[in-house]
């Protein structure tokens, strides 16, 4: 049931978003349409990270209001919608950034040197200009996200 309600949910942003349903980690495969999504919520620490994340950093107030899934399938479609803000450059430093971050280490430099693995990644262009989508796409559409997010629950 999930997977109906998610795949209808991103076709309802856009008809040309597909949403894969997937067992490892979700992503969005850069330069297509297409999202990998985990429909489960079996990782409460990562969510945790995320959800902590969103409410400090992003300084979102409504964060716990929405599923962690929700938080994460809309966090997805906005990386397909922000996909083209980033340059060249700005691709190759977050490739190289990510690369660091999955074997523990903080690039030199990354300007908040005390922040955890997660908050550095949570932090990469990518994946903060896809939050900010989720939390912008929220506010305009707050009754419609609080829906699909409680009938992700």
């Amino acid at each position: 049931m999930r997977e109906i309600i998610a795949k209808l949910f991103a076709k309802s942003i856009s008809p040309k978003i597909k949403l894969n349903p997937y067992a490892g980690s979700s992503a969005f495969l850069t330069g297509t349409n297409n999202i990998n999504i985990t429909l489960k919520e079996d990782d409460p620490e990562g969510e945790k990270a995320f959800l902590q994340h969103i409410a400090l950093t992003h300084k979102c107030h409504f964060v716990n209001e929405i599923s962690p899934l929700a938080w994460t399938i809309l966090h997805e479609i906005g990386h397909y919608f922000t996909d083209d803000y980033l340059t060249d450059e700005d691709r190759e430093a977050d490739y190289e950034w990510r690369k660091l971050l999955s074997l523990g280490i903080i690039p030199d430099d990354y300007s908040r040197p005390d922040d955890s693995i997660d908050e550095a990644y949570f932090n990469l262009p990518a994946e903060w200009e896809a939050t900010e989508w989720a939390i912008n796409y929220i506010k305009k559409h707050p009754r419609k996200c609080l829906i699909f997010g409680d009938l992700l629950r």
